[in-house]
């Protein structure tokens, strides 16, 4: 039963590489960035809790094309998703 389920962890990333962010590609479209939509990932520890079939990620830290996020939110076993990012734009940077 999926909405009953809890429990928690730790996600760690040792190395990945990133290709084809969507996220990123809709930052850059509503804010007329030019980040990169590929990255490499290294050291990446994440930590997540399970509660009401929802697996929930504290914020942690991304560096994606030199541009720091802080992200947060869950995934629902039931496929839906809740995420919120948060970044600095340099001056200049937004069209």
């Amino acid at each position: 039963d999926l909405p009953t389920t809890n429990g928690g962890g730790v996600i760690k990333i040792t190395d990945a590489q990133l290709k084809d962010i969507k996220i990123v590609a809709g930052i850059n479209n509503l804010a007329k960035t030019k980040l990169p939509t590929e990255s490499n990932v290294k050291d990446l520890t994440i930590k997540t809790t399970i509660e009401n079939g929802r697996v929930n990620f504290e914020p942690f830290d991304v560096t994606i094309g030199g541009q720091k996020l802080t992200m947060s939110g869950s995934n629902g076993l039931d496929a839906t998703i809740d995420y919120r990012i948060k970044t600095a734009v340099p001056a200049g940077a937004a069209g």
